[in-house]
């Protein structure tokens, strides 16, 4: 009699044509099924209309903002300084302005990118960008604010104790600005330009009322 084999030993030859296919593991297949769903929903986008009416109401608002506070400065701070300590302090907040430049322009091709890579779908390139970006940042803007902090410590060039001090937190104040404008490029390819524009004017409104707050409680230049 010959010898049997049981087929229950028998290994089950498959290949890439064999209709057998080996099934995930419950946790991937979850993975899976979720990941296919998110791709095939549509992406909420709001409609071009309500998006325009939003940037304009947000440049309506900062334009307002700019407005006011230039038209409001000037009493408020004659009323404790003299012309000549006003005029002081017009040239000192000039000088941080030129700041605005100090990311040469890395800001501005790391936003375009990151819109390139969201109109893609590209997230993860996205993220790098952004990740690349927050990079310069924390090397750059610690970097100046300490030159700066030491050239007004080591060379006086004819300021007092307080325009130095004054300076050097105008200095602080446009770095932080340059700083947000990272975060300001990731917004916009989302189509949140009105939501940062708001944040931003409103940002201003609260360093305006700084700068009133210790105008009256020191008073000094």
């Amino acid at each position: 009699m010959p010898h049997q084999v049981s087929a229950r030993n028998e290994p089950i030859a498959r290949d890439e044509h064999s209709p057998i296919k080996r099934r995930r593991p419950p946790c991937r297949q979850a993975r899976f099924i979720v990941e296919t769903r998110a791709l095939n929903q549509p992406r909420k986008v709001s409609h071009p209309g309500t998006r325009v009416a939003s940037g304009v109401a947000a440049n309506l608002y900062a334009q307002i903002i700019t407005v006011v506070t230039q038209l409001a400065a000037l009493p408020i701070f004659l009323q404790r300084w003299s012309p000549d300590q006003y005029g002081q302090w017009l040239a000192l907040s000039a000088v941080p302005a030129y700041l605005a430049i100090a990311d040469v322009g890395i800001l501005t091709a790391a936003g375009n990118l990151m819109s390139m890579h969201n109109a893609r779908g590209e997230a993860e390139k996205l993220r790098q960008v952004f990740k690349s970006g927050l990079l310069v940042i924390l090397l750059l803007v610690p970097s100046v604010a300490v030159l700066v902090g030491l050239a007004l410590l080591l060379f006086p060039f004819e300021l007092s104790r307080d325009q130095r001090g004054a300076l050097f937190a105008l200095t602080l104040a446009a770095l932080v600005t340059v700083a947000g404008g990272l975060f300001d490029a990731a917004y916009r390819p989302y189509g949140k330009y009105p939501k940062v524009t708001f944040l931003f004017t409103c940002a201003r409104v609260l360093e305006f009322i700084g700068a009133i707050a210790g105008l009256f409680i020191y008073g000094t230049l």
